[in-house]
């Protein structure tokens, strides 16, 4: 009974680390440096992971020059305004001639 239990504690705590270490690697950093890191400072190794990716995340983000939300409506509000301008110049055309 004793043993059971042990081993099930175990593999739960297994599952920390390696959580972590699938993490890691799913975002392109090595498995076993993060297993290590979390097995022996569980959740100060999820958290550190965890800012990393969003740093790196961001960085990569602003080099690629996507927008965030607020600068998409705000062009896209620049966008439907230089339209209806258009518009309104072409009708101005249209009646004149």
């Amino acid at each position: 009974m004793f043993l059971d239990i042990a081993l099930l504690v175990l593999v739960f705590y297994l599952a920390i680390p390696g959580s972590a270490g699938y993490f890691a690697h799913t975002r392109g950093y090595r498995f076993w440096p993060w297993f290590w890191l979390s097995f022996f400072f569980p959740f100060v190794a999820h958290f550190t992971l965890y800012l990393y990716v969003v740093i790196q995340e961001r960085q990569a983000r602003k080099d690629s020059k996507v927008l965030s939300p607020k600068e998409d409506r705000h062009m896209a509000a620049q966008i439907r305004k230089t339209m209806q301008e258009i518009q309104a110049r072409l009708k101005r055309k249209e009646g004149s001639s």
